[in-house]
């Protein structure tokens, strides 16, 4: 039976799509459940991927709450560096004083929410996935940046203008099995606990805290160099097409050329012939 064909702009709001992947552990990828979020194509992970750092502290900085708590400012932030790179070694200083979030047991409250070994969060999509991402300007603060993924902020979650998604659903997340496994059981969560997750948005006070929607599904505020939810949101385009599997659950469809190809000796093995 043929998939059932349809484009990420007829997709309902609600409906789930597996697209990219991402591992707790660099080497044992997973694939990533998205929710149609809005008609416009945002989409939202349906669970936390991870619990990592927002930034971390930055020994040499001349302020006082970034030398201790981290970089506050979603823009200066480790996490959307981490966000929208697709390379083994993601991390660069974005500005003076920057540092990585590694896992020495100064950069961040918790070694545990250390991150800077890992792949970048795109290291385990494919081409033809990260063509289908809509690069997005988006203003934080008095900032103006380019994303590709990005963090959820105050308005698309809990504002009076939040994704059409949680006009229907509740906010809270669980954790992904992989989450759970690799790191979520070491941190105290199981599988039916709610997990706060970072927001992009600043603090109101301007008092050197990034902010998060808690586990009871309210806007919170925490230290850049403590740990929450990775709860990613990404746009594509309406354009791009979609199968629909048996369970429900859309997926990408590669373009021909996009597809895997044989390598002569596999072609000879798929035909039983032997090269000579």
């Amino acid at each position: 039976m043929c998939a059932t064909e349809t484009t990420i702009g007829r997709m309902k709001i609600g409906d789930k799509l597996l697209f990219g992947a991402y591992g707790v552990s660099n080497d044992d990828p997973h694939p990533i459940l998205w929710l149609k979020g809005t008609p416009n194509g945002d989409f939202i992970t349906q669970d936390v991927v991870d619990y990592i750092a927002f930034d971390a502290r930055e020994r040499n900085s001349e302020s006082y709450s970034i030398r201790n708590w981290g970089n506050s400012s979603y823009p200066h932030s480790n996490i959307l560096s981490f966000l929208n790179s697709g390379n083994s070694q993601w991390w660069f200083a974005t500005h003076p004083n920057d540092e990585s979030p590694d896992d020495n047991g100064y950069a961040l409250r918790d070694r545990r929410f250390g991150y800077a070994s890992h792949f970048g969060f795109l290291y385990h999509f494919e081409d033809y996935e990260t063509s289908a991402i809509v690069l997005q300007e988006i203003t934080v603060g008095d900032a103006a940046i380019q994303a590709l993924i990005r963090l959820p902020s105050f308005d698309d979650i809990l504002g009076p203008e939040r994704f059409k998604l949680f006009s229907k659903k509740g906010v809270r997340a669980h954790g992904t099995s992989d989450f759970f496994d690799g790191r979520g059981i070491r941190l105290g969560f199981s599988p039916e606990s709610f997990i706060e997750f970072w927001l992009s948005s600043p603090s109101p006070q301007d008092d050197g805290k990034a902010t998060i929607v808690s586990r009871s599904a309210t806007f919170q505020k925490q230290y850049p160099y403590a740990g929450s939810g990775l709860r990613p949101v990404c746009t594509l385009r309406p354009d791009t097409v979609v199968e629909l599997d048996d369970n429900g659950v859309f997926h990408v469809k590669p373009s021909e050329l996009d597809r895997k190809v044989f390598t002569d000796d596999e072609l000879m093995a798929l035909l039983g012939m032997a090269r000579p």
